[in-house]
């Protein structure tokens, strides 16, 4: 991909490309301004907006494989689908098993649905993508219930190669009553989905009792986010059904 093309793809998404230069400056003492265009130059490139530590974009975009590669800052949107069991009077909380083929935490369990947000699209929007792609869901923007932000930060080598993720995330929750087999997986990113009671996937994960890429702090924002949806909304308002 020449500079004139990657500088379309900018100005076409409203922001300006990130230079081999400049792909390290803006990130606060810990990006090496030496930064690679080996990944830019690929064009079949995903392109994320640089944001700033509230997740507003700065105006530049970073491939993807290069974001993860020097820990620029991007954003991502995390859906937890939840739905409420009658019998039990208890949460149960979806839990995707991410592809065997994923660059990062491959075989282990993760969030119902997540993912990067593109150059030039919001977190909603990104986010009922996602679903749509990665479990076949069809959801509307105000049946994601905001549960607050994230700031992720953290290193780790995925075959042999260094991964550091730095990401600005909004967690939302999703009600949907519907039995795992009747999702519609896409096979390259979910290899399975099962259904777990909140409390114990809670457990399992402060445990390590399953293999997950799982962090405690934001399984704490779905408990309050349960706790307040219940307060002004009621469990009937729970049993949505697709």
């Amino acid at each position: 991909m020449t500079e004139e093309q990657r500088n379309d793809i900018a100005h076409d998404r409203g922001a300006e490309p990130v230079t081999e230069q400049e792909s390290g400056m803006k990130q606060e003492n810990s990006i090496n301004q030496n930064t690679s265009t080996e990944n830019i130059e690929q064009p079949c490139a995903e392109w994320l907006d640089i944001v700033d530590d509230r997740g507003n974009p700065t105006g530049k975009i970073i491939d993807r494989r290069t974001a993860h590669a020097q820990g620029i800052r991007h954003r991502t949107a995390h859906v937890w689908i939840l739905r409420h069991n009658a019998q039990t009077k208890k949460t149960e909380i979806l839990l995707q098993l991410r592809s065997k083929t994923k660059d990062s935490y491959p075989g282990c369990y993760d969030i119902s649905s997540a993912g990067h947000i593109p150059a030039g699209v919001d977190y909603i929007p990104s986010a009922l993508r996602e679903l749509q792609e990665e479990l076949g869901v069809d959801a509307k923007p105000e049946e994601l219930h905001y549960c607050g932000q994230r700031i992720i930060h953290y290193e780790e080598t995925f075959y042999g190669e260094p991964f550091v993720d730095n990401q600005v995330s909004n967690v939302y929750i999703l009600w949907l009553d519907r039995e795992a087999s009747d999702f519609t997986l896409q096979a390259e990113e979910v290899e399975a989905v099962r259904w777990m009671d909140l409390e114990e996937c809670c457990q399992a994960v402060a445990e390590n009792k399953i293999p997950h890429c799982i962090q405690m702090e934001e399984l704490d924002m779905i408990r309050l986010g349960v706790a307040s949806f219940m307060h002004h909304f009621g469990e009937k308002n729970c049993v949505v059904k697709k």
